[in-house]
């Protein structure tokens, strides 16, 4: 995934195109995930990951870790 690819939530069924953004920046940041840490946040303990910066077609950018994203092919 780099700046400019047409991204999706992984996993999610292309419904219309509004599920599908473009990235437009790559950031580092944490991440705590309750599903796997517990509700307890404690940041020093967790390290940055890679997140995208996606632009949907309404103008709204929402940060999103990169690993729960999935380019979409440009066929």
């Amino acid at each position: 995934m780099k700046i400019g690819s047409l991204v999706q939530y992984a996993g999610k069924v292309v419904s219309g195109p509004n599920d599908i953004g473009i990235v437009i920046d790559l950031i580092d940041k944490k991440c705590w995930r309750t599903s796997v840490n517990g509700p307890g946040v404690n940041w020093s303990i967790v390290e940055p990951e890679p997140h995208a910066i996606v632009m949907y077609s309404d103008e709204r950018t929402v940060t999103i870790p990169a690993i729960e994203l999935r380019a979409i092919s440009e066929e």
